[in-house]
């Protein structure tokens, strides 16, 4: 019987912790006055801020393994140019200017798919 409470009253924790993520998650280019009428589509693997379909996430494409191919994530515009905190999305380790994220990119019925591999220190593989 006190198992079953515990449980419970865990899952009803993470669904009160899911909740309150999904609340605080707002657009954080909210400071830009046209970012209300923008719908984002994307989000930048490096500083997490939703971009419209016009904005790009600047990259470096390497040679292929396989299908794969190995890619270098520099960031967006809002990131790149110092507006936003760059943090690695594997390791949460800031960022500096230069550093970027590798990843491998592949094409799944013609859409361009990204697996994040971590930054230069959590993954020193493909560095």
């Amino acid at each position: 019987m006190l198992y079953f409470v515990l449980i419970t009253a865990g899952m009803i924790l993470l669904l009160l912790g899911w909740c309150l993520s999904l609340y605080f998650r707002g657009n954080r280019r909210s400071k830009n006055p046209e970012s209300k009428a923008r719908t984002p589509v994307h989000a930048c693997p490096v500083c997490s801020t939703r971009l419209d379909k016009k904005e790009k996430v600047y990259s470096v494409v390497f040679s292929e393994i396989g299908a794969d191919k190995i890619v270098h994530l520099r960031g967006c515009q809002y990131c790149i140019e110092g507006e936003q905190t760059r943090k690695c999305p594997v390791c949460k380790r800031i960022l500096g200017t230069e550093e970027f994220i590798a990843a491998r990119m592949s094409e799944k019925s013609g859409r361009v798919h990204v697996h994040i591999l971590g930054c230069s220190q959590c993954c020193r593989f493909f560095v």
